[in-house]
């Protein structure tokens, strides 16, 4: 990763907002606030993007939203189904955004902590705000070890349409701090502080620069074409180039980071082949899935419709498995169509599922993926674009490893076997996986109450914190 140096951090603009908090809390609050704030797209406004592909449902297309208290000019959970391309004549910038968000959840749908860990190494260009962070807890390129993170924000990209010879784009992450980004920002917050400490909380960042179609892959940063950066240049957009010291360009903006915030879906395991799924928010949830991944890379995949507001559903985890090429392919293509429906364009869609296909589809786990209602996007990142797009598609994932009844006993089992000697610590780590801190956290809660558990459970938690 290319680290902050510290003459880049004197000439760094760097912006503070005094009004965010740093307390982990449900978003629900900022849920409302945002649906409250959010406007209707005028008629002409819809009859304009007719151009770029029609839209139908809640809603696929929104203008953009104030950074400060996510007010905006339209409204949508993005379910347009038309295209875009460069080589349409759209009369106005358009914006397209896609990302994901991670929690680890209990059988009873607690968001567990301890999402702070690097699992999807980068190209070495990408800016971050500190190369190992304090402690070598590799927390997403964090100046500092942080404590209480419950989600990690994702590859956030944000792709462009039209023309804007001066663009400026500012993303807010009151809830977490933006660690990792490419091209370079001309500003963000909070300032690099690694005696800081706690949970992340008051982020932002801004881009400035121009689109430029006579941009190409030949201008980019090389990458390889395994590299989990390469999906994302599938995609017909315009370019752009950012202005920094020097100038630097890509077909999209990227971002990610780590936050403390719970959302408003939570998956609580009620049996051996059942889950439920609850939607506390006034906001429909358009889309939901269902993976189970097993060992050898198949599994299955089960389209479980919306998730009505306030609502609920129950869902069995048994189907029948499919071997890796034929699970991988049914998923993906199920997986794009949501994604399609939510106003993404297919290319776009397709970058997407490509990028995590190693994520969702082939790590073993039980996992719901959903696509969030627009309303919990501009919340949870409120976004501020000029000049103002007359489209602006932001589609943002959830993705939720269920912690299922029968995980949690041999999470528990595994802490029994630590204890005893018949495990050593790397077992216990290899058989946990990529999540083993947050499911080590929930095993100290199942062993609560007996003195040499605890203590067995909470020396593992330490030593997933520095893995």
């Amino acid at each position: 990763m290319r680290n902050i140096t510290s003459s880049e951090l004197d000439e760094t603009d760097f912006e503070e907002d005094t009004t965010m908090t740093s307390k982990t809390t449900m978003l629900v609050a900022l849920v409302a606030g945002a649906a409250a704030c959010v406007g209707n797209v005028a008629s002409d406004d819809v009859a304009d993007q007719a151009s770029v592909g029609a839209t139908s449902g809640s809603g696929g297309t929104s203008g953009s939203t104030g950074s400060g208290s996510g007010k905006g000019t339209g409204t949508g959970a993005g379910t347009g189904t038309g295209s875009t391309s460069t080589g349409m004549n759209l009369g106005g910038l358009v914006a397209h955004e896609w990302g994901t968000y991670t929690s680890v959840q209990s059988s009873i749908g607690e968001t567990m902590d301890g999402m702070a860990h690097e699992d999807e190494a980068l190209p070495s260009f990408v800016h971050g705000r500190s190369g190992t962070a304090k402690g070598d807890c590799n927390a997403k390129q964090l100046e500092f070890c942080p404590k209480g993170v419950t989600q990690k924000l994702e590859t956030p990209v944000i792709y462009f349409y039209g023309e804007a010879k001066e663009l400026t784009v500012k993303v807010d992450f009151p809830k977490g701090i933006i660690s990792q980004w490419y091209p370079s920002a001309s500003g963000f917050a909070p300032p690099i502080d690694a005696t800081k400490g706690g949970t992340p909380a008051g982020g932002s960042m801004t881009w400035t620069g121009t689109l430029d179609p006579t941009l190409g892959d030949k201008d980019f940063p090389a990458v390889a074409s395994s590299d989990i950066w390469a999906p994302s240049r599938h995609v017909n957009s315009v370019p752009l180039r950012v202005f920094g010291k020097p100038d630097e360009s890509e077909r999209f903006i990227f971002y990610r980071g780590l936050g403390g915030f719970d959302m408003p879906f939570h998956v609580k395991s009620t049996g051996a082949t059942s889950l439920a799924l609850q939607n506390d928010s006034a906001q429909a949830i358009p889309a939901a899935y269902l993976l189970v991944v097993n060992g050898s890379g198949g599994g299955h995949v089960m389209s479980l419709g919306g998730v009505g507001a306030n609502g609920s559903k129950e869902v069995q985890t048994l189907g029948k498995d499919l071997g890796p090429d034929s699970f991988l392919a049914q998923a993906k293509a199920q997986v794009k169509e949501g994604l399609v429906a939510s106003g993404l364009t297919s290319d776009e869609s397709q970058a997407m599922v490509d990028t995590w296909e190693r994520s969702y589809f082939k790590i073993p786990g039980t996992r719901v993926l959903y696509v969030a209602p627009r309303e919990w996007t501009d919340a949870l990142l409120p976004i501020t674009i000029k000049p103002e797009p007359k489209e602006l598609v932001r589609t943002l994932v959830g993705r939720v490893e269920a912690m299922t009844l029968g995980e949690e006993a041999s999470v528990k089992e595994a802490i029994k076997g630590y204890q005893s000697n018949s495990l050593s610590e790397t077992q216990v780590m290899a058989g946990l996986g990529r999540f083993a801190e947050p499911k080590l956290r929930r095993g100290a809660q199942l062993v609560k109450g007996t003195p040499a558990l605890e203590a067995a459970a909470n020396k593992l938690v330490q030593s997933a914190i520095f893995k």
